[in-house]
């Protein structure tokens, strides 16, 4: 029987955790430390749901599933009380360092899996196993399954996958109802068919189990491993799959976690049959238990873990639109945009619009900068910054500039500055990132933590913009242009080994320049760019953060200045950028988004971030065409809209025109 808690009974001490629909704490209860769970009630739906989950905790009683130590039901504080764990698996793995050997790992797989049996026993599929959801108690001799906050009685799933048969033979019109209210979990531990938006079940159960033993033995998170064949990336080691691109590889591709090269055989054959395509063909947890017991294992793990192979994918039955996936499983459809509002000041405005596109909000690795007035009465400040290998220098570089660009403009003029602050802000990027190794270590050990491998970079492009003057600073292929005319002139030049000048300096400073499928790369990251803040182990093969500054005097006849990542200029050349500005509403805002949504229209597979700025007062309000002439050359877009108007123009008086013109 369930103790029922009175408030008095129990005091809240330090927030572990917060989710949408809870918050943990740490907490006093009956002079025992323990963990409790406060809902956070705001609809029926959310009391159902925590009716629901504590109806499955009183009925839960074995060593590897959390125990209920009590509950208050009633408002205004709903909660649940449980045991406090010393860590967890996830936590054990990834910060703490653990290693464990296989002996370990067959005795934690047996536990995480006998608990699992009892959850299928009684009916229950818990629907988010992974490692930060097994707690782990007696060190790390006990570990328990714990969040049955999505979990679901297997009847009800069942007869929402009976619906569903029903649906496809048209018998009744979808709703869509359950799956939007149970469609959850965690995208890395998800089966195939439920990222088909299938419901759960046991057989989805034991495909995250494997998974986790596989995280376990691997000590690597899943899919962070794995790469697409697409050699056109900036570097070699940005190859990874984004959110919606490892849901449509997980389900119709046949994409599964990476196993070690030494995983003893009898192992690796069990996990793949787990992960098989097909639930039904896929062992239950009991299954799999009776096999674990049937193994002998090595009882010391290798190191250090570099030899790793990739199951063959098995052969999809169905293949799917990956934006059908992301949908699915609670991820964006299409590309999800940001924008700040655009300033003005002094006759000028500016606006910046960034989109990740297709790579997903998850791997938005640009960042931007924009500041109305640097200082007191300073210039406007406009900055575009484009990560790779991560989105850490990039964020560095956003962060900081302000002020240390603020700082140099008090010691020389704004070419020295610029140049000064990219000088340090590369400085101190790789302070940061030395310092964060090395707390890693200590913490984790040598051993454990393994070969530094993670070294982010950005190419950065800064321009300051004076009454009269324009200075910019620009460390790789960012790229800016000036509408002056009319007419486009870039003003900087990209920093990549396709310009010859550039790849002489890089190989006269010791670099590796080769040729990979596409274009001239240097170093064993095989990047493009050869001018960078942070990349920190490529500083041996020419890559430096030294920028090119140039000074411009801005005339009557220049009209804007469009700075912009390169995944705007892979798709669109520089009269066309000016062009599109041309046609747009002459808000700063409108026309940066105006610019990267037709990169995306036509295949850019990179974020972008544009910004616009008005060196002059513009009007949202503009006249274009008049006594039969454009303002403006055409620019075709895919769209074609200004040519359909042409066409409007030159046809003859339609009928109601021509009756019109009859008296």
């Amino acid at each position: 029987m369930t103790c029922e808690v009175r408030r008095e009974d129990i005091e809240l001490l330090e927030k572990l955790s917060e989710g949408a629909e809870s918050v943990v704490y740490s907490a006093v209860f009956n002079g025992q430390n323990v963990a409790a769970k406060r809902y956070k009630i705001r609809t029926s739906a959310d009391l159902e749901r925590f009716r629901k989950e504590l109806d499955i905790l009183k009925k839960l009683e074995h060593p590897n599933v959390v125990s209920l130590l009590g509950a208050k039901q009633t408002p205004p504080d709903r909660l649940v009380v449980m045991p406090l764990a010393e860590s967890n698996l996830a936590q054990e793995i990834h910060e703490t360092g653990w290693r464990p050997s296989w002996g370990d790992v067959l005795c934690t797989a047996k536990n995480i899996g006998s608990g699992l049996d009892h959850l299928h026993a009684l009916g229950v599929v818990h629907c988010d196993l992974k490692p930060a959801n097994v707690l782990l108690f007696q060190g790390r001799q006990r570990p328990v399954i714990t969040d049955m906050g999505i979990s679901e009685l297997a009847e009800v799933l069942d007869a929402a996958r009976g619906d569903r048969s029903s649906l496809l033979q048209g018998v009744s019109k979808p709703s869509g109802g359950f799956h939007k209210r149970r469609m959850a979990g965690t995208l890395e531990y998800m089966a195939p068919e439920v990222l088909l938006k299938e419901p759960q079940s046991f057989a989805s159960d034991v495909y995250a189990w494997a998974v986790v033993v596989n995280e376990l033995a691997t000590a690597t998170v899943p899919f962070s491993d794995c790469t697409k064949d697409n050699p056109a990336c900036h570097t070699v080691l940005e190859m990874g799959y984004g959110r919606a691109e490892l849901a449509a590889a997980v389900a119709s591709e046949g994409l599964r976690p990476l196993l070690r090269g030494d995983t003893p055989p009898a192992l690796a054959s069990l996990l793949e049959a787990c992960w098989r395509l097909d639930p039904r063909e896929r062992p239950t947890v009991r299954q799999a238990l009776q096999e674990l017991d049937a193994m002998d294992l090595p009882s010391t793990l290798s190191a250090p873990r570099t030899s790793i192979t990739k199951p063959k994918p098995s052969e999809a039955e169905q293949v799917v639109d990956a934006h059908h996936h992301a949908s699915g499983v609670g991820l964006p459809n299409g590309p999800k945009a940001f924008s700040k509002p655009a300033i003005s000041r002094s006759g000028m405005s500016a606006g910046v619009y960034d989109t990740p596109g297709s790579r997903g909000e998850d791997r938005m690795e640009d960042r931007h900068l924009l500041v109305e007035s640097l200082g007191s009465g300073g210039p406007l400040l406009l900055g575009v910054f484009d990560g790779h290998r991560g989105e850490e220098a990039a964020a560095h570089m956003a962060e900081r500039l302000e002020a240390e660009l603020s700082a140099a403009l008090q010691l020389g003029p704004p070419d020295q500055a610029l140049a000064r602050a990219f000088a340090v802000l590369d400085e101190s990027f790789a302070r940061l990132q030395d310092a964060a190794w090395s707390e890693k270590v200590t913490r984790m050990g040598a051993d454990a933590a393994g070969l530094r491998t993670h070294f982010p970079g950005c190419t950065a492009l800064a321009a300051l913009i004076f009454p009269g003057e324009i200075c910019i600073a620009n460390a790789g292929d960012c790229r800016a242009v000036l509408c002056r005319a009319g007419k486009a002139v870039q003003v900087t030049r990209d920093h990549t080994l396709a310009d010859d000048e550039e790849r002489q300096r890089v190989a006269a400073a010791g670099g590796r320049v080769s040729w990979k499928v596409d274009g001239w790369r240097v170093g064993p990251a095989a990047i493009q760019v050869s001018r960078s803040i942070g990349d920190h182990d490529l500083r041996d093969q020419g890559l430096t953060p030294e920028p090119e500054v140039s000074n411009l005097q801005i005339t009557d006849a220049d009209e804007f200045l469009v700075v912009a990542s390169d995944g705007l200029f892979d798709v669109l050349n520089n009269d066309e950028v000016v062009g599109l500005v041309h046609d747009t509403v002459k808000d700063p805002k409108m026309c940066g988004q105006r610019l990267a949504t037709e990169a995306l229209t036509r295949g850019s597979n990179d974020n972008v971030t544009v910004g616009v700025v008005f060196l002059k007062p513009v009007s949202t309000l503009e006249s274009i065409y008049s006594s039969g002439q454009q303002k403006y050359a055409i620019t075709p877009t895919l769209y074609g809209t200004r040519q359909e108007m042409l066409a409007a123009y030159s046809r003859g008086a339609a009928a109601d025109e021509m009756r019109d013109m009859c008296y």
